[in-house]
């Protein structure tokens, strides 16, 4: 695959249930067409809720064109939701931005209705489903080898901004209710599933970088823990990229910074050098596990990545919890039958049958241990994805609501808490929990702000 065809998209709406969709509909073709994960181009996506101004405003899109330019994108920009952008003197911005000349950008009651169906649980059909299908094929045909359809393009600017235009932006007021930082890619659809699920219940700023050519750590942190060398540069290839893309997100002043995959921590460590305060996934879900009444031990059964599992990753969470209630369920001698569920079928698109897989699992565990005796961590962002689909296909559900421990969702309230929380603890010293999951690290970006 061509350089080309690997350049970076960047997708910025005012709603960002429109990006989040638009997202998924290109990840459900590269699914289709059997593109995988690590062969998917890195994507951006950026809903900004700006005090003052707005993205059809000319410091609006100074604000959101600088960070998008930030974040490294060096492909192709759009606003799907964003009309009149041509209007806009060509100083403002900061990156450059395509706009298709065959297809309307979606309107704000068609966004109400994006809403009002995520809202519902329903999907989206008929004419808007269309549009939105078009501005994912518009993004996603380069990467298939094909020409993007007839556009306009706005060229970066490299004209220095006068005086009356800086002092502008630097007025502009940042983020009315701050901004949540995303870190994805290592599943996309996982990324993307976070990011939908921050729009629907936070009215912050969201970014999300989907960084699909994460080197895969995967197989080096199994050979390492396994006592093998072969894999140890592997495994330790992913920290620089990783620290990059924190580095990238610091830059933008988040409040809270968040990596969507569990395994990933496994490196966090290596990652903690640093201010803005991070939620820490796998220990919202562990910190989220109900402490058993009669002062019992509380049986978890762990579905994660192998190299979760050899990483004692959920074990340390617990320890730094201070959770030594808990007593593991490792299905060990079914590692082989979830690493199938989640990588030969959920990362591939195929979440049914990768629940299907994950539920043989608990009938199992149900068998020796007694239905609804234990809980079930959702160790893998992919996990609980393949367990909600079996049951939207109103299939059989043995694990309900009480019993799923769903790390994603338990991280997504913290995220919100932090984001309300994070301004009054300002100067706390380094590595301190300041809500449950989220850590402060000791050195600020030096990356200056624009506005």
């Amino acid at each position: 695959m061509s350089r080309n065809h690997r350049q970076n998209i960047g997708i910025v709406t005012s709603e960002p249930l429109v990006a989040g969709l638009i997202y998924s509909l290109m990840i459900e073709v590269f699914n289709k067409k059997g593109i995988d994960h690590w062969h998917q181009p890195n994507v951006v996506l950026y809903s900004p809720k700006l005090l003052e101004v707005n993205l059809e405003s000319e410091n609006g899109i100074l604000e959101a064109t600088e960070t998008i330019r930030r974040l490294g994108v060096n492909g192709v920009v759009v606003f799907p939701d964003t009309s009149g952008i041509t209007e806009i003197p060509s100083k403002f911005f900061r990156t450059g931005v395509v706009i298709p000349n065959d297809i309307n950008a979606i309107t704000a009651d068609e966004a109400i209705s994006i809403r009002a169906n995520f809202q519902k649980g329903e999907e989206i059909s008929g004419d808007l489903r269309e549009k939105l299908l078009r501005w994912a094929e518009f993004l996603y045909t380069p990467t298939l080898g094909g020409q993007r359809g007839d556009c306009k393009s706005i060229q970066r600017s490299n004209e220095p901004l006068d005086q009356d235009t800086f002092l502008r932006a630097r007025s502009i007021k940042r983020h009315s209710s701050g901004l949540i930082a995303c870190h994805g890619g290592m599943s996309s659809q996982a990324g993307v599933e976070f990011f939908n699920g921050l729009g629907l219940r936070s009215d912050s700023s969201i970014v999300l970088m989907s960084v699909p050519t994460t080197p895969d750590f995967v197989p080096g942190i199994i050979e390492m823990q396994d006592g093998g060398l072969e894999n140890l540069a592997r495994s330790l290839n992913p920290v620089r990229r990783l620290r990059d893309t924190m580095d990238k997100l610091g830059s933008l002043y988040p409040d809270v910074v968040i990596s969507v995959c569990n395994t990933v921590h496994y490196f966090h460590d290596a990652m903690r050098d640093w201010s803005t305060p991070v939620v820490h996934l796998p220990r919202t879900g562990v910190e989220s596990i109900p402490i058993a009444k009669d002062g019992k031990k509380t049986k978890v059964l762990l579905l994660a990545t192998e190299a979760s599992i050899k990483g004692k990753i959920f074990e340390k969470a617990a320890e730094a919890a201070g959770r030594d209630d808990i007593e593991w369920l490792i299905p060990t001698n079914l590692q082989s039958d979830v690493n199938r569920a989640i990588w030969e079928n959920i990362v591939k698109g195929k979440y049914e049958k990768g629940g299907e897989i994950l539920l043989e699992v608990v009938k199992i565990y149900n068998k020796v241990h007694g239905a609804g005796t234990f809980y079930v961590m959702a160790g893998c962002t992919e996990v609980v994805m393949g367990l909600k689909a079996v049951a939207a296909a109103s299939r059989e559900t043995l694990i309900s609501n009480d019993q799923l421990i769903d790390n994603a969702e338990a991280a997504m309230t913290t995220c919100i808490a932090a984001v309300k929380k994070v301004s009054s603890v300002a100067g706390m010293p380094s590595n301190t929990v300041i809500v449950q999951g989220v850590e402060r690290g000791s050195s600020v970006p030096s990356t200056p702000r624009v506005a």
